[in-house]
């Protein structure tokens, strides 16, 4: 299915309508006294509810020109096609879930949306599609959430990554082919001052999750958190894939927490010239020549952040205690205590200049570049 563009503006884009949480709401309510409880069949009452849909009791407001006629009922057709061949209207099995949403996912990237629109009312777009346009597929996707035996809380209307239609296109928006998780997405995209602000970095993030096979729920909201704190005051978004990638490892892998090469001064993106990098591997050791002017590197490097890092934050982005790291700070701190906290600051971009050597062990291994 092909969405044309208005026809007002080269550059505009199709509006669709959006549904108000509370008219939504309504409607969620409706749609489970309707239904018997998951534990009963449900397939004739899903097939009556997709003839005969539970009308908002509001209009729905449109953002500005209406879409061109007939997308709509093409997009609910599509996606209804999508259940059908995934096992709708019988109970839905894990391998059917899959491959709706993989079906989904490629009826919703043929939309010409963008991220703001997807955003407009905190999602009142989805939210008008899961709850009017395909809504026999909300308690057939998720039967457990449509349950009048129970208070269920219909969270799906209220974060537009949870919604049951609009977590498809952001799924496919920040993660492309990915498989990930409901709770990895959700730790991604679906707290405030998530990495959900940019695609590339949510995309990077997850990447390294997966690639350190990190499970536990826990530990990926705790490293988020980390990342999010570090991205703040790193300026991720200028990051080169390989930057990018390396600390998301050092902060996300705490039984190793350093990349494998450390590179003095950040590669960026848009940089015309190759920046001046000084290399040390994890084989090679640090030496700190000059404790205080090391200490004062670090201070200079909160300075420069954006809005002054304080040194709380950068401690607990380090794991470190933040005792120790005003020691190190002020130089009063041993340097063989210093050496690896350095290593950790020089990952992430802090330049030590000369008050930190390395020892190399291999002397094929140029010092700068």
């Amino acid at each position: 299915m092909n969405t044309p563009h208005t026809e007002s503006s080269e550059h505009s884009l199709p509006l669709f309508p959006e549904a108000a949480p509370g008219a939504a709401l309504a409607v969620w309510r409706e749609i489970e006294a309707a239904l018997p409880p998951p534990s009963e069949p449900r397939g004739d009452a899903l097939l009556a509810l997709r003839e005969a849909p539970i009308p908002l009791k509001e209009e729905p407001r449109w953002p500005g020109e209406q879409a061109p006629p007939g997308i709509l009922d093409a997009l609910a057709t599509d996606i209804y096609r999508a259940a059908d061949e995934s096992g709708f209207p019988n109970s839905i099995s894990s391998d059917g879930a899959r491959r709706f949403d993989a079906l989904a996912k490629g009826i919703l990237k043929q939309l010409d949306i963008q991220p703001t629109q997807a955003m407009s009312g905190q999602g009142g777009m989805f939210r008008y599609f899961s709850m009017q346009l395909v809504q026999a597929v909300g308690p057939w996707r998720f039967p457990d959430a449509f349950d009048s035996t129970r208070d269920t809380s219909a969270r799906r209307l209220r974060n537009p990554y949870q919604d049951i239609i609009g977590r498809l296109w952001w799924q496919s928006y920040f993660f492309d082919d990915r498989e990930v998780s409901q709770d990895l997405i959700e730790t991604v995209l679906g707290r405030p001052g998530s990495l959900g602000r940019d695609a590339r970095i949510a995309r990077a993030f997850v990447d390294v999750i997966m690639e350190l096979s990190i499970n536990d729920e826990a530990i990926r909201r705790a490293t988020a958190k980390d990342v999010t704190v570090a991205a703040a005051w790193l300026s991720a978004v200028d990051l080169d894939d390989k930057s990018l990638t390396n600390l998301f490892k050092m902060l996300a892998d705490r039984s190793n927490p350093v990349p494998d090469i450390i590179e003095w001064s950040t590669a960026t993106r848009d940089s015309d010239a190759e920046p001046v990098k000084r290399i040390a591997k994890l084989d090679q050791e640090l030496v700190v020549r000059d404790p205080k002017a090391a200490g004062t590197a670090i201070k200079s490097f909160r300075a420069r952040r954006p809005a002054n890092l304080q040194i709380g934050v950068l401690a607990s982005t380090l794991d470190v205690k933040l005792e120790l790291l005003t020691e190190i700070e002020n130089g009063t701190c041993g340097p063989a205590a210093m050496a690896h906290m350095i290593r950790k600051l020089m990952a992430l971009g802090c330049d030590f200049g000369d008050s930190v050597t390395i020892d190399r062990t291999d002397s094929s291994a140029p010092e700068q570049r």
